[in-house]
């Protein structure tokens, strides 16, 4: 084998590499984006603690590279104390990796919620199981999208005879 035909074949081989290396990499990442959940709050007035229990997150695809349709991701149960936390403090909630894609609406499952009024623990009951956010936005492949979700108490049906029902404010997405 003359020098010019080894080198074609050193560079073949290369290539071959390195498209399997891509390859690879592209079947075990998927193209899947990451997804970091916030929570804050919007203080209610006589109220000094609401602690929110989430089970879950709910994601509804408009398609694209996703079915359409709601997609449950269930997530390890977390209560957060959602008084005093701010669109500038928020509580972390999760992170989540989703297919690449349009999202339109989540639903975060509530388990229960208990809140600190005139001192007191009142445990609420859910008027609905989840809060909705409508708000679109987009996970791109191999990057993080981070996503706040201020809650606004103050507007919020919360009551002493214990019902709950959550309101979302804004939302922050960047």
């Amino acid at each position: 084998m003359d020098m010019v035909s080894k080198k074609i074949l050193a560079a073949v081989v290369i290539v071959v590499i390195l498209a399997g290396a891509l390859i690879y990499y592209e079947t075990a990442t998927g193209s899947n984006g990451n997804l970091k959940i916030s929570v804050a709050d919007t203080p209610a007035p006589g109220v000094t603690a609401v602690y929110l229990t989430f089970s879950a997150v709910e994601f509804h695809s408009t398609g694209g590279n996703n079915s359409s349709g709601w997609v449950t991701h269930n997530i390890a149960t977390t209560t957060i104390n959602i008084l005093g936390v701010t669109m500038s403090n928020p509580a972390f909630l999760n992170s989540i990796s989703l297919k690449a894609g349009k999202y339109t609406q989540i639903r975060l499952e509530l388990t229960k919620v208990t809140a600190m009024m005139g001192g007191i623990n009142v445990s609420m009951t859910l008027a609905t199981p989840f809060a909705l956010v409508i708000h679109p936005f987009n996970i791109s492949a191999h990057s993080t999208t981070t996503m706040v979700i201020d809650f606004t108490l103050n507007t919020s049906s919360m009551s002493t005879t214990g019902m709950f029902t959550p309101v979302v404010g804004s939302v922050q997405v960047s």
